[in-house]
Order: C-alpha cells, then sequence, then structure tokens
C-alpha cells in the first residue's frame, strides 16, 4: 500500500511541477521579448536577473522529474515534465 500511496503523490508532485514548468517556459518568453523592446537599462537589467532566476528554477525541475522517474512506474507523466523542461 506505501508504494501505491508514494506513487500517487509523485504523481501529484508531477502535475504540479508540470504547471511551474509551463508557467516559467512563458515567463522566459515574455522576458525575452520585453528585452528586445525595451530601451530602459535598468529595466533590462531586472529582467536579465529573473530571467536567471527563472532558468535556474528550470534545471531544478528538470533535476526532480530525473529523480522521480528512477522513482515511480507511471512514466508518462514523468517524461511529459521532462519534455516540458527542455523546451
Amino acid at each position: 500500500m506505501k508504494n501505491i500511496q508514494g506513487c500517487n503523490q509523485s504523481i501529484t508532485l508531477i502535475g504540479s511541477l508540470c504547471k511551474e514548468a509551463e508557467s516559467t517556459r512563458n515567463r522566459i518568453n515574455q522576458i525575452r521579448l520585453t528585452v528586445r523592446n525595451c530601451g530602459n537599462p535598468y529595466l533590462i537589467e531586472r529582467l536579465n536577473n529573473e530571467l536567471v532566476q527563472l532558468k535556474k528554477r528550470k534545471s531544478e525541475i528538470s533535476k526532480i522529474a530525473t529523480t522521480i522517474h528512477n522513482i515511480c512506474t507511471e512514466k508518462t507523466s514523468i517524461l511529459f515534465l521532462i519534455e516540458l523542461c527542455s523546451r
């Protein structure tokens, strides 16, 4: 029973990570577009700092996905998460 419960928790975690990975990817794209169209050097610096932090978080999510991939038998959702992180 513990295995099933642990796997269900992993699936819930994967769903949350998928949402975070997708929103992070969207924010990265928004920042890149804004930086291209921005003329304010202070804003560009702030956006670039945010971009660095988002890329770090995206990398962390990818590492978590790889770890979960080795634990849970439900591979479809984890492979989807890994795909989101690679975009």
